[in-house]
């Protein structure tokens, strides 16, 4: 069920949210201005204050095994894809969570921090950051873009809050009803859909974060632990997990 806990400011939604006692399933807390909101890799996130969505929801699956916490990462990033279609916004899914919209151009962000109980999943903690009404960025971010930027209509906060959380929920009960191999195999063909760059057997550019080598190849799977299969030019197979491989722009 969803509740929404709004605080004019706070240094972090994901560390706010995890902070409060006893907290449930559909918990969501909302601010205006974060001091220290984190992405992935550490960075920041940059959003003017009450122009864009920056929250944390509390979800609490049943039975996820730590072995497949990706297929999370999948059914959020697509909840969010799929509510920005809505809006008459194309949007794709840029591996491991974060969402792209007008070509390669980034407009959420995606933080999940997990809490395991044995072999699995208790809770997590999902941070969203969506760019919505800004159209101005200062940050150092090659690519930001936000929903008014893609449209030219500016939108109320809370409604859309309302409306991503729900997105969210409806796709955590809906996995938690399908729990078959085949209902697993159905979310990632979804997820890879969504892939920007996911084209199988089109080449894009990537570095290993590792060696520093750069190289060109196109994405062959993801699997449930999110590691990313991709084919090279050479015809080798690399596997990588987080912060392992870098997308490249250009």
């Amino acid at each position: 069920m969803r509740e929404i806990v709004f605080v004019q400011s706070c240094g972090s939604t994901n560390t706010e949210l995890a902070s409060l006692p006893e907290p449930q399933s559909g918990l969501t807390v909302y601010c205006h201005t974060q001091t220290a909101g984190r992405g992935q890799r550490g960075n920041s996130w940059e959003a003017r204050p009450g122009e864009n969505l920056t929250f944390s929801t509390m979800l609490m699956p049943a039975l996820l095994p730590a072995s497949r916490q990706f297929e999370m990462s999948m059914f959020v990033s697509l909840a969010i894809a799929e509510t920005l279609g809505r809006h008459g916004i194309e949007a794709s899914i840029k591996w491991p969570n974060d969402i792209y919209a007008g070509g390669d151009r980034k407009i959420c962000g995606i933080l999940i921090e997990n809490s395991l109980s044995g072999s699995r999943l208790e809770r997590a903690v999902v941070g969203v950051g969506l760019n919505v009404n800004q159209t101005v960025f200062e940050s150092d971010a090659p690519n930001p873009v936000s929903m008014r930027m893609l449209t030219g209509k500016s939108y109320p906060l809370k409604p859309l809050l309302e409306e991503v959380v729900d997105a969210i929920l409806r796709e955590l009960a809906a996995y938690e009803e399908g729990s078959t191999a085949a209902d697993a195999a159905k979310l990632k063909a979804r997820y890879r859909a969504r892939m920007w760059r996911g084209e199988a057997g089109r080449l894009y550019p990537f570095r290993d974060t590792a060696t520093g080598e750069r190289f060109r190849a196109s994405v062959a799977d993801v699997a449930s632990d999110g590691t990313l299969s991709l084919l090279d030019e050479s015809g080798k197979m690399r596997e990588y997990l987080f912060k392992e491989v870098e997308f490249l722009l250009k």
